[in-house]
Formats: structure tokens, sequence, C-alpha cells
């Protein structure tokens, strides 16, 4: 089965920026995760765009896969990337690049909460 959704967020600078309680602008997300089931695998492609005034815009990129060893244990993998951010007004500007790759147990609750166990690792460092 496979399941495919849109997801949109709009942030209002509601915080005082002068106290770290805010960036002082809005923030506008666009993601469309795709997911799909095939066997024991849980399969999940998130392409997103974010965007904040004065900043070009954030791609961000998240792959992932989680493997049923039981009916309620799962493990996990993932590679979660984004990539922009450079001050649009500045020439020759550059933005963040940031990659993690991760792995991990994934315990399924009662209903539709679980508990994740972790590692994540940052590579962006070592690709530069």
């Amino acid at each position: 089965a496979t399941q495919f959704a849109l997801g949109a967020e709009v942030t209002l600078p509601t915080g005082d920026e002068e106290k770290l309680l805010g960036n002082g602008d809005p923030t506008y997300r666009l993601d469309a995760p795709l997911s799909h089931r095939a066997g024991s695998w849980n399969l999940h492609f998130v392409p997103g765009v974010r965007k904040v005034n004065d900043l070009d815009p954030y791609w961000n990129l998240n792959v992932a896969g989680v493997y049923s060893m039981t009916e309620r244990l799962g493990w996990s993998i993932e590679a979660l990337s984004q990539f922009g951010g450079a001050f649009s007004d500045v020439e020759d500007a550059e933005g963040d690049s940031d990659i993690d790759l991760g792995t991990g147990l994934r315990y399924r609750l009662q209903g539709k909460s679980a508990i994740d166990f972790g590692f994540r690792y940052n590579v962006s460092t070592k690709l530069e």
C-alpha cells in the first residue's frame, strides 16, 4: 500500500528576537511525504521546502526505511538532509548543508504511538 500527503506550515514571529525567542520573520514550509509498504519494510520519502524572509529557500530530502522484526519491534535506517538558506541579498553567499545518517529501534505502543531508540550522526563536515 502506498500513501501520499501534503503538509503545510506557517510560523508567525510572535517571540522576542532579542531574547532569542524566534527569528523575527514568518516561516513557510511545504512537505510532500510518500510512504510505501513492501513486505516487512515501510519505506518513506519526504521532499520539502522551507522559506524564511531574506533567505533563499531551504530544501529538505528525508529518506527512511523501517523493517518490522516483530509485530511491535522494528529497525529503522534514515538519511535526513537540508540545503540552502543563504542570504538572498548577499552575492555569492553560501547556505547551510546538513546531512544526518541514523539507525535505531522503534517499539510500537498501544494505538499509533511509538518509542524510538536511535543513533544519529552528522556527515556534512566529512563531505566538504
